[in-house]
Protein backbone atom coordinates (compact mmCIF):
# COMPACT_ATOMS: atom_id res chain seq x y z
CA UNK A 1 0.00 0.00 0.00
CA UNK A 2 2.90 2.45 0.73
CA UNK A 3 4.53 1.67 -2.56
CA UNK A 4 1.14 2.10 -4.34
CA UNK A 5 0.75 5.57 -2.84
CA UNK A 6 4.37 6.47 -3.56
CA UNK A 7 3.77 5.97 -6.98
CA UNK A 8 0.83 7.87 -7.19
CA UNK A 9 2.55 10.86 -5.99
CA UNK A 10 5.82 10.19 -8.26
CA UNK A 11 3.04 10.48 -11.04
CA UNK A 12 1.56 13.57 -9.84
CA UNK A 13 5.10 15.03 -9.68
CA UNK A 14 6.67 13.92 -12.97
CA UNK A 15 3.09 15.06 -14.94
CA UNK A 16 3.03 18.27 -13.30
CA UNK A 17 6.86 18.93 -14.25
CA UNK A 18 6.66 17.11 -17.84
CA UNK A 19 3.56 19.28 -18.56
CA UNK A 20 5.82 22.34 -18.72
CA UNK A 21 7.53 21.41 -21.98
CA UNK A 22 6.40 23.27 -24.65
CA UNK A 23 6.60 20.25 -26.91
CA UNK A 24 4.52 18.42 -24.80
CA UNK A 25 0.66 17.74 -26.16
CA UNK A 26 -2.53 16.21 -23.75
CA UNK A 27 -5.20 14.27 -24.81
CA UNK A 28 -8.88 15.21 -23.74
CA UNK A 29 -8.36 12.71 -20.95
CA UNK A 30 -4.95 13.69 -20.36
CA UNK A 31 -2.35 11.45 -21.86
CA UNK A 32 1.16 13.49 -22.10
CA UNK A 33 2.76 12.91 -25.47
CA UNK A 34 6.34 14.49 -27.09
CA UNK A 35 6.13 14.01 -31.28
CA UNK A 36 9.07 12.03 -32.33
CA UNK A 37 8.15 11.65 -35.80
CA UNK A 38 5.36 13.47 -38.14
CA UNK A 39 2.58 11.72 -39.52
CA UNK A 40 1.26 12.32 -42.93
CA UNK A 41 -1.38 9.68 -42.95
CA UNK A 42 -5.22 9.27 -41.49
CA UNK A 43 -6.38 9.44 -37.58
CA UNK A 44 -7.70 5.86 -36.54
CA UNK A 45 -11.91 6.11 -35.54
CA UNK A 46 -13.10 4.62 -32.44
CA UNK A 47 -14.71 2.11 -34.78
CA UNK A 48 -11.23 0.96 -36.37
CA UNK A 49 -7.99 -1.60 -36.47
CA UNK A 50 -4.85 -0.10 -36.08
CA UNK A 51 -1.24 -1.51 -36.72
CA UNK A 52 1.17 -0.38 -34.29
CA UNK A 53 4.92 -0.79 -33.12
CA UNK A 54 5.59 0.78 -29.25
CA UNK A 55 8.02 -0.06 -26.47
CA UNK A 56 6.47 0.07 -22.88
CA UNK A 57 8.35 1.03 -19.95
CA UNK A 58 7.87 1.70 -16.43
CA UNK A 59 8.85 5.43 -15.35
CA UNK A 60 12.53 4.03 -14.14
CA UNK A 61 13.09 2.32 -17.29
CA UNK A 62 12.25 -0.94 -16.75
CA UNK A 63 10.66 -2.64 -20.10
CA UNK A 64 7.83 -4.48 -19.65
CA UNK A 65 6.93 -4.99 -23.19
CA UNK A 66 8.67 -4.02 -26.62
CA UNK A 67 6.92 -5.30 -30.11
CA UNK A 68 9.99 -3.90 -31.87
CA UNK A 69 12.49 -6.57 -30.15
CA UNK A 70 9.89 -8.92 -31.28
CA UNK A 71 9.99 -7.85 -35.18
CA UNK A 72 6.29 -7.92 -34.80
CA UNK A 73 3.59 -5.20 -34.80
CA UNK A 74 0.80 -5.48 -33.10
CA UNK A 75 -2.90 -5.13 -34.45
CA UNK A 76 -5.63 -4.73 -32.85
CA UNK A 77 -9.17 -3.17 -32.58
CA UNK A 78 -8.51 0.83 -30.96
CA UNK A 79 -11.41 -0.24 -28.66
CA UNK A 80 -9.33 -3.35 -27.18
CA UNK A 81 -6.75 -1.14 -25.35
CA UNK A 82 -6.27 0.52 -22.71
CA UNK A 83 -8.19 3.85 -22.30
CA UNK A 84 -5.17 5.55 -22.46
CA UNK A 85 -3.86 3.67 -25.49
CA UNK A 86 -7.26 4.49 -27.03
CA UNK A 87 -7.01 8.55 -26.34
CA UNK A 88 -3.84 8.50 -27.19
CA UNK A 89 -4.53 6.36 -30.97
CA UNK A 90 -7.20 8.76 -31.99
CA UNK A 91 -4.83 11.73 -31.94
CA UNK A 92 -2.24 10.30 -33.87
CA UNK A 93 -1.72 10.04 -38.08
CA UNK A 94 -0.44 6.92 -39.84
CA UNK A 95 3.28 7.27 -39.69
CA UNK A 96 3.74 9.52 -36.76
CA UNK A 97 5.60 8.01 -33.78
CA UNK A 98 5.12 9.51 -29.98
CA UNK A 99 6.60 9.42 -26.57
CA UNK A 100 3.17 9.06 -24.56
CA UNK A 101 2.94 8.71 -20.91
CA UNK A 102 0.03 7.14 -19.96
CA UNK A 103 -1.51 7.91 -15.87
CA UNK A 104 -2.24 5.07 -14.21
CA UNK A 105 -5.91 5.94 -13.61
CA UNK A 106 -5.97 5.14 -17.85
CA UNK A 107 -4.46 2.37 -17.94
CA UNK A 108 -3.73 -0.89 -14.64
CA UNK A 109 -5.05 1.86 -11.88
CA UNK A 110 -4.29 0.32 -8.45
CA UNK A 111 -4.52 -2.77 -9.45
CA UNK A 112 -1.27 -2.87 -11.43
CA UNK A 113 -1.24 -6.13 -14.14
CA UNK A 114 1.25 -8.43 -12.32
CA UNK A 115 4.15 -9.13 -12.07
CA UNK A 116 5.36 -6.93 -14.32
CA UNK A 117 3.28 -3.96 -13.62
CA UNK A 118 3.13 -2.45 -10.40
CA UNK A 119 0.25 -0.76 -8.48
CA UNK A 120 -0.65 2.73 -9.83
CA UNK A 121 2.21 2.42 -12.25
CA UNK A 122 2.38 5.62 -15.39
CA UNK A 123 3.51 4.12 -18.18
CA UNK A 124 5.73 5.45 -20.65
CA UNK A 125 5.28 4.41 -24.50
CA UNK A 126 6.99 4.78 -27.59
CA UNK A 127 4.53 4.75 -30.01
CA UNK A 128 4.54 4.38 -33.92
CA UNK A 129 0.95 4.27 -36.00
CA UNK A 130 2.03 1.81 -39.04
CA UNK A 131 -1.53 1.45 -40.13
CA UNK A 132 -5.18 2.46 -39.78
CA UNK A 133 -7.95 -0.26 -41.13
CA UNK A 134 -11.14 1.12 -41.41
CA UNK A 135 -13.96 -0.53 -39.96
CA UNK A 136 -15.69 -2.57 -42.49
CA UNK A 137 -19.29 -4.19 -42.69
CA UNK A 138 -19.43 -7.85 -41.29
CA UNK A 139 -18.26 -10.40 -43.53
CA UNK A 140 -15.90 -8.04 -45.33
CA UNK A 141 -12.39 -8.23 -44.40
CA UNK A 142 -10.18 -5.86 -43.20
CA UNK A 143 -9.16 -3.60 -45.64
CA UNK A 144 -6.12 -0.37 -45.19
CA UNK A 145 -7.83 2.91 -45.15
CA UNK A 146 -7.05 5.24 -47.34
CA UNK A 147 -3.72 7.05 -46.14
CA UNK A 148 -2.90 4.28 -45.02
CA UNK A 149 1.08 3.46 -45.78
CA UNK A 150 1.06 -0.08 -46.46
CA UNK A 151 -1.61 -0.62 -49.67
CA UNK A 152 -2.97 -3.92 -50.53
Amino acid sequence: AAAARKAMGDQASFLAQNIKDPRVWVTKKGVQYLILKEGTGIKPKPSDKVQVHYVGTLLDGTEFDNSVKRGIPLEFPVTAVIEGWQDLLLEMKVGEKVKAWIPSALAYGEAGAPPSIPPNSLLVFAVELLQVFANVPSGSSMVPAKGSIITP
